[in-house]
């Protein structure tokens, strides 16, 4: 799942996200959050959600910083849009204000799954589109997983909760 091989990406970078607000404005997400590296604050960021540019409160070497621990471990910048495909940004802070807003989704979206993997069986089978997943309304065990192995065989790719919990 692109989610979670993004997110353990973020893990390695040493990239948290902290004090995350965020609520539906009247053209987008507005959303604001500390960026932590190794442990150390870096700065802020915000977006009005009116599609224009992201606000960080960063300084150019941190922002090196972020980007060089992002570049490091891989992780995508996802260049398309509509249809479109956009040339890589030339500078630390066009690469920052491309990839922190994906950032921030795919950690909102991990924190639902979470929750969700707490009271309830997730898993993927091989023919699954990406992102996909099931999940059954029992908590995860041995036996369900089990269970599962039974019913799908070779089809069944990977239970999702102890990656996910791993997280």
């Amino acid at each position: 799942m692109k989610l979670i091989e993004n997110c353990k990406k973020i893990k390695a970078a040493g990239i948290v996200l902290k004090k995350m607000k965020r609520l539906q404005g009247l053209d987008g997400w507005v959303w604001s959050c500390d960026v932590h590296l190794a442990g150390v604050k870096l700065g802020g960021v915000f977006d009005d959600g009116n599609g224009g540019c992201l606000s960080v409160e960063m300084s150019a070497p941190d922002q090196s910083k972020l980007v060089g621990a992002l570049k490091g471990v891989d992780y995508p910048l996802g260049l398309t849009f509509d249809g479109e495909d956009f040339v890589e940004p030339a500078t630390d802070f066009g690469y920052i204000e491309w990839v922190l807003p994906a950032i921030a989704d795919e950690l909102e979206s991990l924190k639902k799954l979470q929750r969700t993997a707490k009271t309830k069986t997730l898993y993927q089978l091989h023919d699954d589109k990406d992102g996909e997943h099931w999940v059954i309304r029992q908590v995860y065990s041995a036996a369900l997983v089990a269970a599962l192995q039974q019913k799908h065989g070779s089809n069944l790719k990977e239970v999702l909760n102890e990656t996910i919990a791993a997280l």
